[in-house]
């Protein structure tokens, strides 16, 4: 939800904007395991964060029960493993 599409997800993350656990990510198909926090670069914070703040986007946003999203600093948290049915 920092993005308007998984696409733009993707061009963000191949351009090293995006850190799990503070090391720089460059493969969108990266694997989180439980307890792994990934954040938008700092540099990228600016653009990033009119769209995580949109009320739109907000409203209409789905948000799973397993992860935990701090939109102030752009920041997720994978909370536990999502179950087949999720």
């Amino acid at each position: 939800m920092f993005v308007p599409s998984v696409f733009c997800g993707r061009k963000l993350v191949s351009e090293g904007r995006v850190r799990v656990n503070g090391e720089i990510v460059k493969f969108p198909d990266f694997r989180l395991s439980v307890g792994d926090i990934a954040e938008v670069d700092a540099d990228s914070r600016d653009r990033v964060f009119k769209n995580a703040n949109h009320p739109m986007i907000r409203l209409w946003a789905f948000l799973p029960p397993y992860i935990e999203v701090d939109f102030q600093h752009l920041m997720t948290t994978l909370i536990r493993k999502p179950h087949i049915n999720e």
